[in-house]
């Protein structure tokens, strides 16, 4: 029997996915390259996230039994979030990610996450001085970005999304210096720029 193919345009694919839970939508990335790009599409992003229930964020530290060299700081951090109709299984907040133990203290770390904004569904936390993780609640995923080193303050100006390399990148100023710097997962070095165009790490 010859095998038939099926051919479902792009649009009638997007209505379907859109409508998929987080974990779903993940796993549909690896059918092929074109549901990839529908979903990670940051127009198919909004709207997924416009069709989850509205839900309250809330940071909380776990306490766990712990080797006995373990620093008391190490406790791990999960972001939980309660449903605001309150209508979740047993009424208890759902787990989204943990954060992994540091094993040392870290000058500036605080255990307390702050919500900075959020930008195509990706959440900015500041956990101590100068220092942020991004995390995609949907996926799981987190990710330090270099830390701002930085004597008296440090002012975020902006959280967004860089289309050409599709990063989430943080613009903030440091000490009353007027070039500002730009934050991105994934680089390794900070390079300074002329007037006008800041740092980029």
């Amino acid at each position: 029997m010859p095998q038939v193919h099926v051919y479902l345009p792009d649009d009638i694919v997007t209505e379907i996915l859109v409508r998929l839970p987080g974990e779903s939508v993940l796993r549909a990335r690896a059918v092929s390259r074109s549901w990839r790009r529908i979903t990670t599409d940051p127009a198919f992003i909004v709207a997924h996230a416009r069709r989850r229930p509205l839900e309250l964020i809330r940071r909380n530290r776990v306490r766990s039994a712990r080797p006995p060299d373990r620093h008391p700081d190490g406790d791990d951090i999960a972001v939980n979030t309660i449903p605001v109709s309150g209508h979740d299984v047993a009424g208890r907040p759902r787990r989204l990610m943990r954060y992994p133990c540091s094993t040392k203290r870290t000058p500036g770390r605080s255990p307390h996450g702050l919500a900075v904004v959020s930008c195509d569904g990706v959440l900015l936390l500041k956990i101590g001085h100068g220092i942020y993780l991004i995390c995609n609640p949907v996926t799981r995923q987190w990710a330090e970005l270099p830390e701002v080193h930085s004597s008296s303050f440090v002012l975020e100006f902006g959280f967004y999304r860089h289309q050409p390399s599709g990063e989430h990148r943080l613009l903030c100023r440091c000490n009353n210096v007027l070039r500002p710097s730009i934050r991105s997962h994934g680089a390794s070095a900070c390079k300074h720029r002329g007037r006008g165009q800041g740092r980029r790490c």
